[in-house]
């Protein structure tokens, strides 16, 4: 715990018994815009603004803000992990000195729901930088639900370096990590046709093809990049989940076909025979389930 800063200097001006905070103890190379550490007026340490401070300090003085940074976490509460602001300082930390602050780490991933969802992010931010140590969880399988959900979501919002964490997590025995794994879909058209192959093929394969068909065909729909060797398999896939759907009458088919006419008529445009032919079996699926928008499609492309 960082030791009280001492006060001292006029009260004038402020309500009497609130003092301001000592600025002696401030470095004089410290830039003017970044905060030094102190109470609040009222006298009260408060832990997220400090949190704040020493992410703002990293960049100016790395050795100093990691010297408070591990003065912050000792004898801490668990809990205060659950605010943002600590998880942005305990992973830029970890980042920068990962074996100092593995022990924070590994404490925050057994703590309460919160607390273990934002470290199962600082985990994944690790396992995709390569920076994991002897001692870390070396696999998703071994982090509790909550963090194995903070890590995909992670994962999911960069997947060129998530890849290989997602094809596992879509596989994930939790609703919600499989849900937070499958947003990565929305922006697999952005990876390298080998790795959109990869993670597609993942998908298809998982439990969260069924629960989220829709982040899928809308990707393969509106991505203006030629699409990927597995997009066929993709649609075929797609169109068989919509039609069982449709039968069952569930909630969301008719989107997922309307972002699948796009695509198969993208696919269709710049297939060889082979791949026309498989096109037109899709669309006579969708034909038979009365995919809404259909016959206006195929009719703008006569």
């Amino acid at each position: 715990m960082i030791t009280p800063v001492g006060r001292t200097g006029t009260t004038r001006n402020r309500p009497t018994g609130k003092a301001t905070p000592r600025q002696s103890e401030r470095p004089s190379w410290l830039p003017c815009c970044v905060p030094w550490p102190g109470r609040s007026l009222n006298g009260s340490f408060n832990w997220h603004s400090h949190s704040t401070r020493q992410f703002r300090l990293l960049p100016y003085s790395p050795d100093t803000a990691l010297d408070l940074a591990e003065r912050l976490f000792t004898d801490v509460r668990v809990d205060l992990h659950e605010a943002r602001t600590t998880h942005w300082l305990l992973t830029r930390v970890l980042i920068r000195d990962t074996r100092r602050f593995a022990p924070e780490l590994l404490r925050a991933l057994a703590g309460p729901e919160g607390a273990a969802r934002h470290a199962g992010a600082s985990w994944a931010v690790l396992s995709m930088k390569g920076r994991l140590i002897p001692g870390l969880p070396t696999d998703p399988a071994g982090l509790a639900t909550a963090a194995r959900q903070g890590a995909a979501e992670v994962a999911a919002e960069d997947p060129a370096y998530g890849t290989s964490l997602l094809q596992g997590m879509l596989h994930d025995s939790d609703a919600a990590v499989r849900t937070a794994a499958a947003c990565a879909m929305t922006d697999v058209m952005s990876l390298s046709p080998a790795a959109a192959d990869g993670l597609i093929g993942a998908f298809l394969g998982s439990p969260a093809l069924a629960e989220h068909p829709e982040t899928l065909a809308r990707a393969l729909a509106k991505s203006a990049a030629r699409l990927p060797s597995r997009a066929i398999e993709a649609c075929q896939a797609l169109a068989a989940v919509s039609e069982r759907d449709a039968r069952e009458g569930r909630r969301g088919y008719a989107l997922t076909q309307r972002h699948l006419i796009e695509a198969v008529l993208r696919l269709y445009r710049q297939g060889d025979t082979e791949v026309r032919a498989q096109c037109l079996d899709i669309i006579d699926a969708l034909y038979r389930t009365g995919a809404h928008g259909l016959t206006a499609a195929l009719s703008g492309e006569r």
